[in-house]
Formats: structure tokens, C-alpha cells, sequence
């Protein structure tokens, strides 16, 4: 169960900085900073996408929950299985 909430944790930590980054971005799109117009165009459009729609961050949190739930049981058969073989 640990382990989900890490996941979870780290998902939501790596959501929440990503903010300062796409307003960094908007920033120098808006003045377009040393000619970084397309780049920071490109960039602030992935980031708009992925941030705009929840339902992208729910799959995502439903994936990373069932990888990091199916490595746990993975990891406590594999500990289990050492304590039959003593």
C-alpha cells in the first residue's frame, strides 16, 4: 500500500511542477524570448493538452497504481517464496 501512495505521491508531484514550467513557457512565448517562439509553441502545446484534460491524469494515476500494485505483489510472492525455501 505504500508503495501506491508513493506513486500516487510522485504523480501529483510531478503535476504540480509542471505548472511554474508551462507559465515559465507562456512567458517567453508571450515576449518570445530570443526568438523561442516555435519551441516554446510546441512545448506549451503538449503541456496545454496534457494538463487540460483530467481524464489523462486519471489513466495515468490508474496505471502507475496498477504497475506499482502488480511490482508489490510481485515482490511479496518473491519474499514469500524465500521463507518457504528455509
Amino acid at each position: 500500500m505504500k508503495t501506491i501512495k508513493k506513486s500516487l505521491l510522485s504523480i501529483l508531484v510531478y503535476a504540480i511542477a509542471s505548472i511554474p514550467l508551462v507559465l515559465l513557457l507562456s512567458i517567453l512565448y508571450k515576449t518570445n524570448f530570443l526568438g523561442f517562439a516555435w519551441l516554446t509553441d510546441i512545448v506549451i502545446s503538449f503541456f496545454t493538452i496534457l494538463l487540460s484534460s483530467a481524464g489523462v491524469w486519471f489513466v495515468l494515476l490508474c496505471i502507475g497504481g496498477v504497475v506499482a500494485l502488480f511490482f508489490g505483489l510481485l515482490f511479496l510472492v518473491i519474499k514469500l517464496q524465500g521463507r518457504d525455501g528455509e
